[in-house]
């Protein structure tokens, strides 16, 4: 009788430590696929990778055939762009936005004939303004530009130069709202002064079905559009024109304040937002992202 119990504890023992050492196991790399394509339709020819970011896919087809095949899913294709440094030339990076449900995904594809395509999920970041907008929220982030920039990002009270990430940022609130910044950003992690903000950070407030900003499109802007710069005019060069803080830089990711912002009526703004980019293009191998 004893020695019966005896063995029965010890096979109980041992289901328990089975199934601790089962939950233990990585995922399957089919399980993980199947995780990270869910709702995703492909046709045959059409081949796909997981990353520890998101999803690859290469396709036989071009870019646009691609989006039009992933709009086609249970994913709904809500907006796309395509932008290139020279215009006159054909091709450029196309860009997607997916969404299902509260859910979404961001698609950065280029090339011609064929399509190499990048796609991630998009993170949930905290939104706060105060001025002529007066916003404070959670909204959707995508980042078409998270690239390792030639420049350099100078910290003036460090008196120092750091490697810089060019970030492009659109945050979506899903009510038609979009807020559209772009600022550069040290690779190093720490809080920082913004000293060489000028005209071309500017951050712009949206209200149209469009979700990419014109410079984009390349289409005429459409909707109610907020703009606002820093204030260089008014600005004594004492104290910076806001500040970002980089928390990590696998993944790289932050959060930034601009408070010396203006319209063109003279009317003050300030921004404050988080970021987050799965992948800093270029960085590889153009500088050290540590780790």
């Amino acid at each position: 009788m004893n020695t019966t119990l005896t063995v029965c504890k010890r096979l109980v023992v041992l289901a328990v430590l089975l199934g601790i050492l089962l939950l233990a196991l990585p995922v399957a790399a089919d399980d993980r696929e199947e995780a990270a394509l869910a709702g995703i339709y492909l046709t045959e020819n059409q081949q796909v990778k997981v990353t520890a970011a998101g999803f690859e896919i290469f396709s036989p087809t071009s870019c646009e055939d691609l989006l039009a095949v992933l709009g086609a899913s249970e994913w709904n294709l809500v907006d796309q762009a395509t932008f290139s440094f020279d215009p006159s030339q054909p091709g450029g990076i196309r860009w997607g936005i997916l969404k299902r449900g509260d859910e979404a995904l961001f698609i950065s594809a280029n090339g011609n004939p064929y399509c190499d395509a990048i796609v991630t999920p998009v993170s949930k970041q905290t939104v706060s303004a105060s001025g002529v907008e007066n916003i404070e929220t959670k909204a959707l982030l995508y980042t078409p530009f998270c690239s390792a920039s030639a420049s350099t990002f100078y910290e003036q009270e460090l008196d120092e130069e750091f490697g810089a990430v060019s970030l492009f940022l659109i945050y979506d609130f899903g009510d038609g709202t979009t807020v559209f910044a772009g600022l550069d950003a040290p690779l190093e992690v720490g809080e920082f002064g913004l000293w060489e903000l000028d005209e071309e950070n500017v951050v712009r407030f949206t209200r149209s079905e469009d979700i990419f900003p014109y410079e984009f499109t390349q289409l005429p802007p459409e909707g109610e559009i907020s703009e606002f710069y820093p204030d260089i005019n008014n600005w004594d060069y004492e104290s910076p024109l806001g500040t970002i803080t980089v928390e990590s830089l696998q993944p790289f990711r932050g959060s930034f304040e601009l408070f010396t912002y203006v319209n063109d009526s003279g009317e003050a703004q300030t921004f404050s937002a988080g970021f987050e980019c799965a992948h800093v293009a270029g960085a590889d191998s153009t500088l050290d992202l540590g780790g």
